[in-house]
């Protein structure tokens, strides 16, 4: 409470002395001592724009940094500046009560202050001229001078309102990249538990066999029901997982996304989240693409599976120990008969030739946490042939010497609509 407080006072202080500040950069509109300045426009924005600030004690500072301003540079009386200050800061406490927000209401905060204004100024033509305020051409003259202050006023909270819709517009395109992201982590998971099941019901199967070989054998019966137990506990192992996997499938299923997706928009949604992981790895990356046919995929999250275990594999080896920590990744579509042709090429360090047949293998990594000792699942680049081949129809090879790694990826036509600019 007492931090609060705090602020609150040097935001008095600092608001207060900015309008006298700004109060004292005026012009004489007519002639007499009347006077036009800018403090009002900064009382405006203040309202408007920091509900918080308590405008009275800005509004007193404020009009007496204007007068003692005045007096120290004109003899003229300023009371009835202060008098124009006071109704104007009233009237804006006044709307204040109704509302405390400018941008979403800003035509008609601005029409508000030009009504303000209008009678603000009067207010203090009264005062100075008494009924001359009246006349057509002092009426004419604040019509203007509260036009030109609202016009000044609206162009600073529409264009701030404006800003604040990029970063909300950009925050949310964020969001939706990350969500594209996670649920294509998910997706990878989900086509390897549905590998796993089948591979549990392998399992299972060889289980029921041997119990019933055992049983046959005429083995002691203790171990040939130890073998249907361990086959009964699989089964209930492979119920839990099934259920686990369908679930996550269904969520999946579930998802609010778009039918289909250009591979130039997937390849803008990995910029950001490659920039995050070369600075997790302490690498620097040079990311580029080109695409020629630009095809359309409506199977986008498993292609941002492929494409994310490539890009994480370049730039996880080139954060390892003794590699040079710039990473240059560069992604090239081409049309050829038949076939999309996806060239992912790093200038990262050389898969040595002794592995590279071995690497598309399930569990084969080089990948070490130096720190921990922890070895990746080595599942990656398996998933990305399985896909490639059983999904998109295709093949994927290897090139890598000292200069460049290079996969390179034939996918069949047929899964895709090609997508032209008109």
């Amino acid at each position: 409470m007492k931090n609060f407080k705090e602020n609150i006072f040097i935001n008095i202080i600092l608001f207060g002395l900015l309008t006298a500040l700004l109060s004292q950069l005026c012009v004489a509109p007519m002639e007499g001592s009347f006077r036009v300045s800018l403090g009002t426009v900064a009382l405006s924005l203040i309202v408007g724009l920091m509900p918080n600030v308590p405008i009275i004690p800005v509004t007193a500072l404020g009009a007496a940094g204007m007068a003692a301003g005045r007096m120290l540079n004109s003899i003229t009386p300023v009371y009835p500046e202060i008098v124009f200050y006071i109704v104007y800061g009233s009237l804006l406490c006044l709307w204040r009560t109704r509302n405390n927000n400018a941008l979403d209401h800003r035509f008609r905060y601005c029409g508000l202050i030009f009504f303000i204004d209008l009678v603000s100024n009067l207010t203090e033509l009264c005062l100075r001229m008494g009924g001359k305020a009246f006349e057509l051409v002092s009426l004419r003259n604040i019509f203007v001078v509260a036009l030109v202050r609202v016009l000044a006023v609206f162009v600073i909270v529409n264009t701030l309102y404006l800003y604040l819709k990029i970063l909300e517009v950009r925050s949310g395109e964020k969001k939706y990249q990350e969500m594209l992201m996670l649920t294509s982590r998910l997706d990878a998971e989900v086509i390897w538990m549905a590998k796993n099941s089948r591979t549990i019901e392998e399992v299972m199967n060889k289980s029921y066999k041997l119990a019933r070989e055992l049983k046959e054998a005429n083995v002691p019966e203790s171990i040939s029901t130890e073998a249907l137990s361990i086959a009964r506990d699989v089964h209930e192992i492979k119920k839990d997982y099934f259920l686990i996997q369908r679930g996550i499938s269904q969520a999946l299923e579930d998802r609010d996304g778009a039918e289909a997706m250009k591979l130039s928009e997937i390849l803008e949604i990995f910029e950001g989240p490659l920039e995050i992981l070369a600075e997790k790895n302490s690498v620097r990356l040079k990311f580029s693409y080109s695409v020629m046919a630009d095809f359309e995929t409506a199977r986008y999250f498993e292609m941002m599976t492929v494409l994310r275990n490539l890009f994480t594999n370049a730039i996880e080896a080139g954060g390892q120990k003794g590699c040079e920590k710039e990473i240059v990744i560069s992604v090239l579509e081409i049309k050829e008969p038949g076939y999309y042709v996806l060239k992912i090429a790093n200038k990262g360090p050389e898969i040595p030739e002794d592995i590279r047949e071995d690497i598309f293998d399930a569990g084969f990594s080089t990948k070490i946490n130096y720190e921990t000792g922890e070895i990746s699942r080595g599942l990656g680049l398996n998933l990305v042939k399985d896909l490639t081949e059983n999904t998109f129809g295709g093949s994927i090879s290897l090139r890598s010497d000292s200069s460049v790694t290079e996969f390179t990826l034939k996918l069949a036509e047929d899964e895709f609509n090609e997508v032209r600019d008109n």
